[in-house]
């Protein structure tokens, strides 16, 4: 996450256990943190396990509760790096609620941009 924006509201606590923080910024109009953000944080948290450049190819939410502004935990790990594709998956919780879970696969780059 080096370099990233999104790596102000993202601290790493452990191997692919990070500690999340919705501002008030990343609310909606009904005062929920939108799932753009959402899957912002899961394409970051995912991306992050990848040694090298890697683009994402797909990536999957399911959102179940709403995530309100403070902080929040997520997991993320690698279920299979092959070659050229990466597939990965998250969670974020907050409180005692799973608010979403992700997948994601990456294609990695063989050149950084």
């Amino acid at each position: 996450m080096e370099g990233s924006k999104v790596s102000q509201w993202v601290e790493i606590t452990g191997d692919g256990i990070y500690e999340l923080t919705f501002a008030r910024d990343h609310l909606n109009g009904i005062g929920i943190v939108h799932g753009g953000i959402l899957c912002l944080f899961f394409d970051e948290i995912m991306g992050s396990l990848i040694d090298g450049s890697a683009v994402t190819v797909n990536l999957n939410v399911d959102f179940m509760e709403p995530a309100l502004e403070g902080k929040a935990q997520a997991t993320a790990k690698i279920d299979r790096a092959g070659k050229d594709l990466i597939f990965t998956h998250a969670e974020i919780i907050q409180g005692k609620k799973l608010v979403a879970r992700a997948s994601g696969t990456y294609f990695r780059l063989q050149k950084p941009f």
